[in-house]
């Protein structure tokens, strides 16, 4: 039983190993569970071999341990369900370790999946440990399951634009977008879409070429950058919140109040 014991330990950091270097669909975290729920196998079947032939009646014993773990499990609910979401995750394989997820207003790295929680490195560093049962029953976005991100941006110009300045300029934003290496050009949507309280509003859409989160920042700070040029080679600009107030005289011979 020792031996069969150290044997799936090797062949678990085995197979785990296959699937942390190669591009195989063997999943680690299944890997991982798998491994252990065998040694535990092994290790149930060892004692209850061992204490028969030692001549033990484990009839009772047994028994005994019905009773024991029903009034366990009453007392342990919450542990069995963070249990039962466990299994829920890896055989869905929801997320695994190094995946980039979010949960509510919660979004990090997986650092661990163990029986009763997920730990959750966010970008600040701060470690989050999320009970599985919380995980199971709340919507997860996996962003390392992407293949692509939504670039969509609104631009905001003066009232000053004139109609022809627009469609200049929604002709150049269309012909800069479609042109970028990391933008999908046929998802490049550039219109002029409302009359703003103080901008004329642009909408652009598009699907990058991009995954990693802080890609998509780098790339919108190049575009952002190009679109501040083009407006210059227009004579256009920005838009932020006014207000204009008129006054008006008041007519001869009123009483002032």
């Amino acid at each position: 039983f020792w031996a069969l014991y150290r044997l799936a330990g090797s062949l678990g950091a085995y197979f785990i190993h296959v699937a942390e270097n190669t591009t195989s669909r063997l999943d680690e975290t299944i890997t991982r569970f798998s491994s252990q729920v065998i040694r535990v196998i092994i290790v149930a079947f060892a004692v209850v071999v061992i204490a028969q032939q030692l001549g033990y009646d484990l009839g009772g014993v047994l028994a005994g341990l019905g009773l024991g773990g029903l009034a366990v499990a009453l007392a342990a609910q919450d542990s069995l369900a963070n249990m039962i979401a466990y299994v829920a995750i890896i055989s869905d394989s929801t997320y695994k370790v190094g995946d980039l997820i979010q949960v509510e207003d919660i979004e990090g790295f997986i650092e661990d999946i163990n029986l009763r929680s997920t730990r959750v490195r966010k970008r600040d560093r701060s470690l989050v440990l999320l009970p599985n049962q919380f995980m199971a029953n709340h919507p997860i976005t996996n962003w390392s399951r992407l293949r692509r991100r939504q670039l969509r941006m609104t631009i905001g110009v003066t009232y000053s634009t004139t109609a022809d300045q627009m469609e200049a300029l929604l002709a150049a934003l269309r012909e800069m977008l479609q042109g970028h290496e990391k933008v999908v050009p046929e998802t490049v949507l550039v219109e002029f879409v409302e009359f703003g309280a103080s901008s004329l509003d642009i909408l652009a859409l598009g699907l990058v070429k991009v995954v990693r989160w802080e890609d998509l920042q780098t790339l919108k700070s190049e575009i952002n950058i190009r679109i501040m040029r083009m407006l210059a080679e227009h004579g256009l600009e920005i838009a932020f919140p006014t207000r204009t107030v008129w006054l008006e005289a008041p007519e001869a011979g009123a009483q002032p109040d």
